[in-house]
């Protein structure tokens, strides 16, 4: 069955996450200029630094997770859909480079 033979009450709307591709993509880019953490990088050595790091690195967490669900629905609704697949790649690079920018912290 394809999804445009489903009720759309069945169906999940991804327009609650994202009003259109477009807010995607500006968070996307928005989390990549921000991604870096080399001003904490041998820093966290005294309580508002390390503040400083936490609520940078929880508030880019969270945007990066937002990304991860709007993008793996869009693909799931049609697995064919060449830019839901390129945005799903997105955000695994993203997420890669998020996990390499934060490695330090622990």
């Amino acid at each position: 069955m394809k999804r445009q033979e489903i009720e759309t009450k069945y169906k999940w709307n991804i327009g609650d996450i994202f009003s259109s591709d477009e807010e995607f993509y500006s968070i996307y880019k928005t989390i990549k200029s921000k991604i870096s953490f080399k001003e904490f990088k041998g820093k966290l050595n005294n309580a508002e630094i390390i503040k400083k790091c936490y609520d940078k690195f929880y508030v880019l967490s969270l945007q990066l997770e937002v990304l991860s669900v709007y993008a793996m629905m869009k693909k799931d609704e049609d697995g064919s859909n060449s830019k839901a697949n390129e945005m799903y790649g997105l955000v695994e690079e993203i997420s890669v480079l998020f996990s390499t920018a934060t490695s330090f912290i622990s």
